[in-house]
């Protein structure tokens, strides 16, 4: 029963036209992980694993397979607008599951380019930047900065739907890399107010999704 609510809510997730909320796939040969928007981001061949566990894996340019038996089609959409999937390839394997130290430093590195990417008004190689250091550390604060470069880009259900995500690493199901305690007292969120086109901060209650602050992660 488990086993077919995972697969259903993975279905439901990668079959969506466009990922707003991104997924997360970690290769089951090499461990690296990729954080996608589209199945046309999956590379072509190899295997990957869902956070669910599932295995999905693109076998031709326009159909994808999820737990085996389950067939996906991959649609033909513009060039996205984020490269975050070839940001994160070009990062040696070896990276993703060698020694944390090393890792922090290849995030850090990620950081600070997208700081940089970000001051300079490029905010799709800010996001990029983002997006590789959250598939490298799996920390939410790395996805909601780059929640917030999603709606500098005039994305705004993209962004609320990972501003979403990041809190289930508070107040979600607990998994790996996630926190089972509340945020603190000083975190404040981004939510979207759609009578207006700008964000609207709001104090944290359990109910509604959180961006970390400012003090936190680059906004």
């Amino acid at each position: 029963m488990h086993e077919a609510s995972s697969v259903t809510k993975d279905f439901l997730l990668l079959s969506q036209p466009f990922i707003n909320q991104g997924s997360l796939i970690a290769s089951a040969k090499s461990g690296r992980r990729l954080y996608i928007h589209h199945l046309s981001e999956v590379p072509l061949g190899e295997v990957f694993l869902t956070r669910n566990g599932n295995h999905l894996q693109r076998t031709e340019p326009k159909s994808a397979t999820l737990s085996g038996t389950i067939t996906l089609a991959v649609e033909d959409i513009p060039p996205l607008p984020v490269a975050s999937v070839q940001m994160t390839q070009a990062i040696p394997t070896k990276v993703f599951s060698g020694p944390i130290s090393v890792r922090d430093a290849a995030v850090l590195k990620l950081l600070q380019q997208g700081k940089q990417a970000n001051g300079g008004g490029d905010f799709s190689a800010a996001c990029a930047c983002f997006e590789a250091a959250y598939a490298l550390s799996v920390r939410a604060g790395m996805l909601v900065s780059a929640a917030n470069m999603r709606l500098k880009l005039s994305q705004p259900a993209t962004a609320a739907a990972m501003y979403r995500s990041a809190l289930n690493y508070y107040c979600g199901p607990t998994s790996p890399g996630c926190s089972p305690t509340p945020p603190p007292p000083f975190v404040f969120l981004y939510v979207l107010n759609y009578t207006s086109p700008l964000p609207r901060l709001v104090s944290h209650n359990a109910l509604t999704p959180i961006a970390l602050c400012r003090k936190q992660v680059p906004c």
